[in-house]
């Protein structure tokens, strides 16, 4: 599957860090306009947290921290306890079409330190459903709630210590217009899904309880993706993911001199990927033997 729109949201970029609980909320509008809004919350540590911020990005905030160069820095040695820092920006082109009039929305998350709690919500435009074609599935993974507020369905995912990167599916499909009991249907198969659900439970916990976990967790282990867009990369990256590529598996030092870079940037830059789970590598005397763990896919840039 084409990967566009990938999310990356924010890329941690530290060798070192502290578990980070990340809290993300996603406004989709039908013009396919998404304001991402990210909140961490960590405690204080003598560590530096910097986050690269998505390139084309528009009306970029920040609280808690300052942004310098496409890079965000939270406050993490005199903020509270605990810290708090957010972001938020505005992306284009967020949903992608595909086949018989649908949209596909396509997040992927990536971050190379612990992340404790992960929580993502996205909050689809007034006039779309979730629609999937037969065989398939509208959310991939399965979400942990749905919920309405009677104009709009929002979509949310909880985990604790999830196995990073991820993709985060929905497709849509635009409400007819001279369909106007489409939003009260939803919203009708929505309180619906969520009783019997309850009452299901109830009834004969134990089978479905069991059969419900076997099942979600095989979808969920699906949903760990093999190969990532560069988009989430840094352009040091970038060139020892090229020289990998290019050489194979390859000893650390090798890519110091392929790339002309000091030994000690080429270890920082090999710990940050393999922390990002795209390279592999292994130790040899006092060096590392590296290879790549996933495929990095060139994205297409729209011509405006």
């Amino acid at each position: 599957m084409k990967i566009l729109n990938a999310a990356l949201l924010l890329v941690l970029i530290a060798s070192s860090v502290n578990a980070v609980d990340i809290s993300i909320f996603d406004d989709l509008t039908s013009n396919a306009l998404l304001t991402e809004n990210i909140t961490l919350t960590f405690t204080p540590a003598e560590n530096t947290y910097s986050f690269h911020i998505p390139d084309g990005v528009q009306d970029v905030s920040a609280y808690g921290g300052s942004i310098t160069n496409n890079t965000f820095t939270p406050d993490n040695k005199t903020c509270g306890s605990p810290c708090i820092a957010t972001i938020s920006y505005t992306q284009t082109d967020a949903l992608e079409s595909i086949p018989n009039n649908r949209k596909r929305v396509n997040r992927i998350y990536l971050f190379p330190a612990e992340v404790r709690n992960f929580t993502v919500t996205i909050a689809l435009p007034p006039e779309y459903v979730l629609d999937a074609p037969s065989r398939s599935y509208a959310i991939v993974p399965p979400a942990s709630t749905l919920s309405t507020d009677g104009t709009r369905t929002y979509i949310t995912w909880t985990s604790q210590n999830p196995q990073l990167p991820r993709a985060y599916i929905l497709l849509l499909s635009k409400i007819n217009n001279h369909d106007e009991d489409g939003l009260q249907s939803l919203t009708s198969e929505l309180l619906e899904w969520q009783t019997y659900a309850v009452s299901a439970v109830f009834a004969c916990f134990g089978f479905i309880a069991g059969l419900l976990y076997n099942k979600r967790k095989k979808k969920e282990e699906g949903t760990t993706i093999e190969s990532i867009p560069d988009s989430v990369l840094t352009p040091d990256e970038k060139t020892i993911v090229t020289t990998l590529e290019e050489s194979g598996r390859i000893n650390q030092k090798e890519i110091a001199r392929k790339t002309g870079y000091s030994k000690a940037k080429v270890s920082a830059v090999v710990a940050n990927l393999e922390g990002k789970r795209v390279v592999e590598r292994e130790r040899a005397g006092r060096s590392y033997i590296v290879q790549m763990a996933k495929k990095v896919v060139k994205e297409r840039r729209k011509q405006h």
